[in-house]
């Protein structure tokens, strides 16, 4: 089933089931001695340390769909958003630990993105609606292109651009994001990289980089971690960033 047929049938899912599964899943994680321990039934596979001191373990919760995948994002203070994605890295929902489901992808979906067709294409389009308690509804459109392939710590990732706009609903552009982040092929599901939020008067503001830096599996040092490693001290002293790096 190629990435859009499969949004079709996840769709005709009751929302508000789907949603609650979730909800229920990701609020039950913890953090035990200073380890990731996801919720009852659900799997970790992979820890990722990233740029601007952000670290996310990823997880699978077949209870939910086998084909899901889920992560919880930690800085310095702790966890701050976790999300939840389709087997072809369509965007489910995501948000604060806390309420997971505070933003979510609503039926019907115009062009949902697709993983497999950008790696098959070279470039994907998506065009979908979010539901927000602070914004409402509001439509994200966009692209991905492929750039290059690239190697990060032995793991090999495709390099692309993006860009993203997102109006409220009555069509005024409440935000705009180019950048370039970057896609596995293996995993099927894209990583951050380089954002820049830009401005309706084509200013840019809120530039940051959270690009990977290492991909840790089971039995490897740092699997599980909840600590980030990089770009951690860079509003203070600069000796602890070089030996957590």
């Amino acid at each position: 089933m190629n990435g859009k047929a499969m949004i079709a049938a996840l769709s005709g899912l009751p929302a508000v089931l789907l949603f609650a599964f979730a909800a229920a899943t990701q609020v039950q994680a913890q953090v035990q001695g200073g380890l990731f321990t996801p919720p009852e039934g659900c799997e970790t596979y992979m820890t990722v340390q990233s740029r601007s001191c952000n670290v996310s373990n990823h997880f699978i919760c077949p209870q939910i769909d086998p084909d899901h995948k889920f992560r919880t994002d930690f800085g310095e203070a702790g966890p701050f958003f976790t999300s939840h994605i389709d087997g072809d890295a369509q965007w489910i929902d995501s948000g604060p630990p806390e309420a997971p489901t505070r933003t979510r992808t609503v039926a019907p979906i115009t062009d949902p993105g697709s993983v497999t067709e950008l790696i098959e294409t070279g470039v994907d389009s998506f065009d979908f609606h979010q539901q927000s308690d602070d914004e409402g509804r509001t439509r994200v459109t966009g692209f991905d292109r492929i750039l290059e392939e690239v190697e990060i710590d032995g793991e090999p990732l495709y390099r692309t651009e993006f860009e993203m706009t997102r109006r409220d609903a009555d069509g005024r552009v409440i935000e705009q994001v180019r950048g370039r982040e970057y896609v596995s092929a293996r995993h099927k599901r894209f990583f951050s990289g380089f954002a820049t939020d830009v401005t309706e008067d084509a200013r840019e503001t809120n530039a940051r980089d959270r690009s990977p830096v290492e991909f840790i599996y089971p039995g490897d040092p740092g699997f599980r971690g909840t600590y980030p490693r990089y770009d951690c001290d860079l509003m203070s002293a600069l000796p602890r960033r070089r030996e957590t790096a």
